[in-house]
């Protein structure tokens, strides 16, 4: 039987596959359970009207706050080093790439290109840490990034260079954030680069306080509140527990499940039902990976 935890991700990586542990499946959970906290985003921002730089920063300061707390309750101490800082870097820079992406090119392209991200798991694995993949996983990132743009084929458009741009570096440094997250060697490593990234933003937001001073009312108050909490602090948790025993690429692609949850919050909260091809999309996306971890799962237990 293949070993489990860190010890089963190096050994899918040599042999061509990734066997799923119980372990594994917990982080799976975990990983499902932050996608679908992430994309509860777009249905909370739209009822802000304030400067979007300032809303990535009082979220991040917000969700910093909800990570404090789980690394206290969970005897987690605040490393900075090397390590952390790479990803605290990381991630303010997915948020700042993806709010700017937003501004200057459509939704649509934002998301597609900053699910870009398996791919470049793979490629940044390849040339720096020599890792080989199986034909099986790279069938899997080819298909659920082809899942994820049909999905957003109707809202795609040629858009702003610069907004693509973004968008697509927004996809680089989430792949970045995965594989460092990977290579620490303590959970309170791994934290620790959520919260630094988390307070970086924050700082980053901050001036935007007095640059363009938000009008604070008790829905955009109450709004914040929940993106904080919900949208970044829970979800970076889980992910935080998800990235010690899943791998980055699994990581990574699992990810692409949240902006496939957009079509179902659009219409549970506004009734407008989705087009075919997103539901085609859609499908494409969850048969895919099920199929791939029921195949690996069925590898564990051989």
């Amino acid at each position: 039987m293949p070993p489990s935890g860190a010890k089963g991700i190096a050994y899918g990586l040599r042999k061509g596959v990734c066997p799923l542990s119980q372990t594994q499946s917990r982080g799976i959970f975990y990983m499902l359970a932050c996608a679908f906290l992430w994309r509860i985003g777009g249905l909370f921002i739209k009822l802000i009207d304030w400067n979007p730089f300032f809303i990535a920063g009082a979220r991040s300061l917000i969700g910093a706050a909800v990570l404090m707390v789980y690394m206290k309750l969970a005897h987690l101490s605040l490393k900075i080093n090397r390590r952390s800082i790479v990803s605290g870097i990381a991630l303010c820079s997915v948020f700042f790439c993806y709010v700017t992406a937003n501004k200057l090119t459509t939704a649509a392209n934002t998301v597609v290109l900053q699910y870009t991200n398996p791919v470049f798991v793979v490629l940044l694995s390849s040339l720096f840490l020599h890792q080989k993949f199986s034909r099986r996983d790279l069938f899997l990132v080819g298909t659920v990034f082809f899942g994820v743009a049909l999905s957003f084929l109707d809202g795609m458009d040629a858009g702003g260079f610069l907004g693509n741009l973004l968008a697509l570096f927004s996809g680089f440094f989430l792949a970045v954030l995965f594989l460092n997250s990977a290579r620490c060697e303590t959970a309170s490593d791994s934290m620790s680069g959520i919260l630094l990234g988390q307070l970086f933003a924050a700082l980053c937001g901050a001036p935007f306080l007095f640059l363009d001073p938000p009008a604070f009312t008790t829905t955009s108050v109450a709004s914040i509140l929940i993106l904080g909490v919900f949208q970044l602090g829970l979800p970076y948790v889980f992910y935080g527990i998800a990235s010690r025993t899943c791998s980055p690429l699994i990581c990574s692609v699992l990810a692409g499940v949240e902006p496939l949850l957009n079509p179902l919050w659009v219409f549970v909260v506004m009734g407008e039902r989705p087009s075919v091809t997103a539901l085609i999309g859609c499908g494409i996306v969850v048969v895919t990976i099920t199929v791939w971890c029921v195949q690996n799962a069925k590898l564990a237990q051989s």
